[in-house]
């Protein structure tokens, strides 16, 4: 079992290294207006113009990250500060500063979603991984403040917009600030004890209304007291993906403790 898991490591590692990575670098960069183009076609052609504000911290996060772990290539550090510089300059809305969902090639806001924290989480994971990656304890203070700010966000009625009339709870939420609290984490080892109490409460909410040991299963969507919503689409729904990403980063946590 061990030597097939080594294979896997030496073919996911050649793939990210000579064929992911690269294929971004080459297609995705924007040279003009700094950030990432987030419409590809498998050619590398662009088919969309506009740009995801989550792609762009999470992109952040994937470049910083193998700078820091798997080479210091100078391609790797250009992508990271073009990015970071696009999601300061252009992601944030100066009103009230929360973050867009969309943006165009040239930065300026096309959707703007009140119903949730995801671009501010994904900027998140970014600064974090560019603050570890090359020395910057000010881009690590930034997460950790917008991730006060997404604290705040949720602790104060009216201010998401709820994306269903009927009260819900989603999955993908404690899933990423999960994953969030972590990343910031290991960025600010001073906020361990704040970030580590955070995560707790993250994986009881994960644990208390969305694993079903019952049924063998992870929902997406419950309601608030932890019910099924059977008579909805959206409480049948299934997302294997979330369900592997929870348990990635459960099981993370477990490593560390």
């Amino acid at each position: 079992m061990k030597q097939k898991f080594d294979l896997l490591y030496l073919q996911y590692e050649a793939t990210l290294a000579l064929d992911i990575l690269p294929f971004w670098l080459r297609y995705g960069m924007d040279q003009i207006h700094g950030g990432m183009y987030t419409g590809l076609d498998r050619d590398g052609s662009l088919l969309e113009t506009d740009k995801s504000v989550w792609f762009q911290g999470r992109a952040l996060w994937v470049f910083a990250t193998a700078y820091r772990e798997v080479e210091a290539k100078s391609e790797y550090r250009k992508a990271c500060d073009s990015l970071v510089s696009f999601i300061e300059n252009h992601c944030f809305d100066p009103s009230d500063g929360r973050m867009y969902f969309r943006v165009s090639k040239e930065g300026k806001p096309v959707i703007k979603r009140l119903r949730y924290v995801f671009s501010e989480t994904f900027a998140i994971l970014g600064f974090a991984a560019y603050s570890r990656a090359f020395n910057r304890p000010d881009y690590a203070q930034k997460a950790y403040d917008l991730f006060k700010k997404v604290e705040g966000y949720l602790a104060t009625d009216g201010v998401l917009i709820p994306k269903f009339s009927t009260p819900s709870r989603g999955f993908g939420l404690p899933m990423i600030l999960l994953n969030t609290a972590d990343e910031l984490r290991s960025a600010l080892p001073e906020k361990e004890a704040e970030l580590t109490q955070a995560i707790d409460g993250y994986i009881k909410e994960i644990r208390t209304y969305f694993v079903r040991p019952e049924l063998q299963i992870v929902v997406e969507q419950c309601n608030v007291d932890g019910s099924l919503q059977l008579e909805h689409f959206e409480g049948r729904l299934l997302n294997p993906g979330h369900a592997i990403e929870g348990a990635w980063f459960i099981l993370k946590e477990a490593r560390r403790r």
